[in-house]
């Protein structure tokens, strides 16, 4: 069975972080799926995930509310949260809100590959 990674992000970057990682994530035979926050609750409820990664900027209160909202659809799913904060302690915050993962945003690409493949077997991931 296919294994399908939501991928959630704001709609105003110009930049996607995303586009290489869902690439090469393809390539593996992975199917992923991109959309916004206000979006990810449907997302869920129509097609299950094996896991989520948001990358938005925003306040952490935020942040843990979409998580919320997410693992209200559906409970067991890993999260894994790219930030542009740099402190440890936000990550290890979002981690006790729910989160499985935490990647800074200036180590995306081969890092958040290999965090997406550690948290889908099963483990915590921090860069």
């Amino acid at each position: 069975m296919q294994k399908a990674i939501l991928f959630i992000e704001e709609p105003a970057c110009n930049e996607t972080p995303f586009a290489g990682a869902v690439q090469e994530l393809q390539r593996k035979d992975v199917s992923c799926s991109v959309c916004t926050p206000e979006d990810a609750v449907e997302n869920l409820r129509r097609r299950t995930f094996a896991l989520a990664v948001i990358k938005i900027n925003c306040p952490d209160e935020r942040l843990v509310d979409i998580m919320r909202a997410i693992l209200d659809v559906q409970s067991a799913l890993p999260i894994l949260v790219v930030s542009m904060q740099t402190m440890q302690r936000n990550a290890v915050r979002l981690l006790r809100q729910g989160a499985n993962a935490y990647v800074q945003r200036e180590s995306l690409g081969t890092e958040l590959l290999n965090a997406v493949d550690y948290v889908l077997r099963g483990h915590r991931y921090i860069s």
